[in-house]
């Protein structure tokens, strides 16, 4: 009995959205002909190197697919493999390559903090991730008022390249005045600004209802 199966390059869905094709055929008759959809930084691999008997792969939260040594061939995007740790090398360094990179193309950069902010103090981040290739540095210009104006940031923001996002907790207090915070970019200061604010002010104690405000979390995102 021959049973083969055939893993494709990844074909690119956007940035690090990737579809990866499977067939396996068993003596001849197509078992399985899926193509799995999946965020390439999600990716993830195990192979047994002492006997190149076992690989397996794991499809982000899509699928596992175990790989062993009852396969007559093993080809990648139709080029033959030697076995299956092979097989899941060249498919492993395929997916990796698009990981973070948009498809293979330049890559985009990302940072990820916890701003936590007291007083009159300029917000200070806990980073959790950064590949900007520099630390933003968060400064305060008056209550309420928050902003990076770091270079890089300002050549991005310029030229429609620049990704920001935040979450908060809103508060409204009894009173019925309306609190709310925005994360925006200021073409004319230039500056990435957070604003804190109620209906008629800025003032630093909105998003928490005290001093400040604690773990806000925010995304910058710079692409090429």
């Amino acid at each position: 009995m021959a049973k083969t199966i055939n893993i494709n390059a990844a074909s690119v869905v956007n940035l690090s959205i990737v579809s990866v094709a499977v067939e396996i055929n068993d003596n001849g008759v197509l078992v399985n002909n899926d193509t799995y959809t999946f965020n390439a930084n999600d990716f993830s691999s195990w192979t047994d190197s002492a006997t190149n008997d076992i690989a397996v792969l794991r499809f982000a939260e899509i699928h596992t697919l175990t790989i062993d040594n009852t396969y007559s061939s093993y080809t990648y995007d139709g080029n033959p493999c030697a076995d299956a740790v092979a097989l899941v090398d060249l498919v492993t360094a395929n997916v990796s390559a698009n990981a973070t990179s948009g498809g293979g193309g330049a890559s985009y950069t990302i940072y990820r903090a916890l701003l936590t902010q007291s007083g009159t103090n300029a917000p200070v981040a806990t980073v959790l991730e950064n590949t900007l290739g520099f630390t933003p540095t968060w400064d305060r210009s008056g209550p309420g008022l928050y902003y990076v104006d770091d270079a890089q940031i300002l050549a991005a923001g310029a030229a429609n390249k620049l990704f920001y996002q935040s979450a908060c907790s809103v508060s409204i207090p009894n009173s019925g005045d309306f609190h709310y915070m925005d994360f925006k970019w200021d073409s004319d200061a230039p500056q990435l600004k957070i604003l804190t604010s109620d209906e008629t002010n800025y003032a630093d104690d909105i998003i928490s209802g005290g001093d400040g405000f604690w773990n806000l979390s925010v995304t910058i995102i710079v692409y090429p």
